[in-house]
């Protein structure tokens, strides 16, 4: 990471934790949550619109104008907690983490991205003119080690953050334990905003990649959906060199892919 995402880091964390502690706003039972459980050891996310089509097979968006992006009280960001998490089935205090991940930029190339972005007035899945950033919190874990700055060209995942470590009585509750913030110094771009992510943890395997829809000014359901379709097939559009199971990353399983399929 070089000096300067690395200073712009630092202090959108520390604004970040300012506007927490001054808003202090929390939503609970908002919305459709994010369903986490087990299938077997591995880590499933469910609950949102299936997609055969694109890069993730599951899809988070909420319609209706509860769910867009809302000013916080300095003006420098626009945030939601939106979605929420649901969790299940995992031992209480197991560990659950948010892990972001890049995809090749299609026609743009060797671009990857973190945060992308459709544009209401051309429709098209585009680089965002004021080129805004995403800041992720913990909500549970206050830390400023607990962020992620998502960005629309970055050449590494952004870290992973640990979200949650629930007690048996925080298991099946809706909760908020995930805030975005988007960067509106200067104006954000009105349009459709996303990025994907796993779920992962010590104790169980990851969770396959699915994205995550924030709407910023968006009134019609229906360009909602169609904008959340757009961002996954354009990541599903170019893989990495190497990535034959197309997960984003290339590990031991493509391998497995590249062995069995070879001839």
């Amino acid at each position: 990471m070089n000096t300067f995402v690395t200073i712009r880091m630092l202090i959108c964390t520390q604004v970040c934790l300012m506007i927490c502690a001054a808003c202090g706003h929390r939503a609970v039972a908002h919305g459709i949550p994010i369903s986490v459980h087990l299938d077997g050891n591995q880590i499933v996310a469910s609950g949102g619109h299936g997609d055969s089509v694109g890069f993730a097979g599951q899809i988070f968006l909420n319609y209706g104008f509860d769910f867009f992006l809302e000013p916080t009280s300095t003006g420098g960001f626009v945030r939601t907690d939106i979605p929420g998490f649901d969790i299940h089935d995992v031992a209480p205090g197991s560990q659950l983490w948010i892990d972001p991940i890049i995809r090749p930029a299609p026609g743009n190339q060797p671009t990857s991205s973190a945060l992308w972005y459709w544009n209401p007035a051309s429709r098209l899945v585009q680089p965002e003119a004021n080129d805004a950033t995403l800041l992720l919190r913990a909500v549970e874990f206050p830390q400023s080690t607990n962020t992620s700055l998502l960005e629309q060209s970055q050449a590494t995942d952004p870290p992973a953050i640990q979200i949650a470590a629930p007690t048996s009585g925080q298991l099946g509750i809706h909760d908020h334990i995930l805030a975005h913030f988007l960067d509106n110094a200067p104006a954000a771009q009105l349009g459709v905003y996303g990025y994907f992510a796993q779920l992962t943890s010590p104790a169980y395997d990851t969770s396959e990649p699915f994205l995550v829809i924030l709407n910023h000014g968006i009134a019609s359901d229906a360009d909602l959906l169609t904008a959340a379709l757009a961002i996954n097939a354009a990541a599903a559009a170019v893989s990495f060199a190497g990535d034959y199971n197309a997960d984003g990353q290339v590990d031991a399983a493509d391998y497995t892919v590249w062995r069995d399929t070879l001839g």
